[in-house]
């Protein structure tokens, strides 16, 4: 089936090379993720967020994000997390959440607009206009 010149050989150690860097890089990030929550805990880093409380709609307050966030899923959470919004996206809440705090390094902070449910069950929207992206760090109050 196949000759042997060490192909098959050669791709079972490439195979092996890609899943030891793809560990690698999983970990790494797991690291410095979990390194920014404890700076974060410290208050070795330092968000003046917008406070938007549950029911209400605001919006961000432009500011300075740090060099490294790490991205947000489909909910917000206890710590900062970075969002890229374009049009409309829903996100949760965390069961104990009172509201969020919100940032962004966009100079138009109103273009931003997120409207919180009244009940911590509801989704959360975070709106921008069509056409563009903005980069907005989000965390729960």
């Amino acid at each position: 089936m196949f000759d042997n010149d060490g192909f098959p050989g050669c791709l079972v150690i490439y195979g092996i090379v890609i899943l030891i860097v793809i560990i690698v890089a999983a970990i790494v990030s797991a690291v410095r993720i979990t390194e920014f929550d404890k700076s974060f805990d410290r208050g070795e880093i330092l968000l003046q967020g917008q406070v938007i409380p549950l029911g209400t709609e605001g919006n961000p307050v432009a500011g300075d994000i740090p060099e490294f966030v790490p991205e947000g899923g489909g909910s917000f959470e206890k710590y900062p997390r970075l969002f890229r919004v374009s049009k409309c996206k829903s996100y949760t809440l965390p069961e104990d959440s009172t509201g969020i705090y919100a940032v962004t390094p966009y100079h138009q902070p109103e273009v931003v607009e997120i409207t919180i449910p009244s009940q911590v069950s509801g989704a959360a929207n975070v709106c921008v206009p069509e056409g563009i992206e903005v980069t907005v760090v989000i965390w729960s109050k």
